[in-house]
C-alpha cells in the first residue's frame, strides 16, 4: 500500500505551501528518512522526508502551491504498485501524473503576463510584492492591469520586468 507524502504545516499560518524542490525525480527508489521535497510558507523553509522507503509518485509538481495537510506525493513499495498508481489518476489533486510532468516549466511564466488585462471588482486587493510594486510605481506601470504569475496570483518582480 503506498505511504502518502503530506504537505506539513509549518509554523502558525494557514496559507498553501508552494513547493520549492522534489529532491528525487518520478519512480526514482527513495529511503525512509531521505529528504524528498523541500517547501516554504512565508518565511520559512522546510525538507519533508521519506517516512518509508519505495518509489516515488509526484501528485503536485515543483512550483505549486498545495493546502497544508494535503497529498503532494506517493511512495509506493513496488515497481509494480508505483506502475498501477501511474495508470490510474489521483484523486486528490484531480490531474494525472502526465498533466503534472507537462505542467509549463517557471521560465515560461513570463508568457502569461501577456494574457489580457484581468477583470477585478472595484475596490478588490491586488495582491503585489514590495519590490513588485515599487517597479511598477518608477516605471509608471499600471498594476491593474497585470495578471500575477507568483503564489495565489501574486504580482511578482517578473510580471513587472
Amino acid at each position: 500500500m503506498a505511504v502518502p507524502i503530506k504537505a506539513p504545516k509549518l509554523g502558525w499560518s494557514t496559507d498553501p505551501l508552494s513547493l520549492v524542490e522534489w529532491k528525487a525525480k518520478e519512480g526514482d527508489q527513495i529511503e525512509q528518512g531521505s529528504v524528498v521535497l523541500v517547501i516554504t510558507a512565508e518565511k520559512i523553509t522546510s525538507d519533508v522526508k521519506a517516512e518509508a522507503s519505495g518509489y516515488l509518485h509526484i501528485l503536485v509538481g515543483e512550483g505549486n502551491e498545495a493546502p497544508i495537510g494535503s497529498t503532494v506525493g506517493l511512495i509506493a513499495e513496488t515497481k509494480e504498485e508505483l506502475e498501477a498508481i501511474q495508470k490510474e489518476a489521483p484523486k486528490e489533486t484531480g490531474t494525472t501524473a502526465a498533466e503534472v510532468k507537462e505542467a509549463p516549466p517557471a521560465e515560461a511564466a513570463p508568457a502569461q503576463a501577456a494574457a489580457p488585462a484581468p477583470v477585478r471588482v472595484k475596490g478588490e486587493r491586488i495582491r503585489i510584492s514590495p519590490v513588485a510594486r515599487k517597479m511598477a510605481e518608477e516605471h509608471m506601470i499600471d498594476i491593474a492591469s497585470i495578471v500575477g504569475t507568483g503564489p495565489g496570483g501574486r504580482i511578482v518582480r517578473e510580471d513587472i520586468e
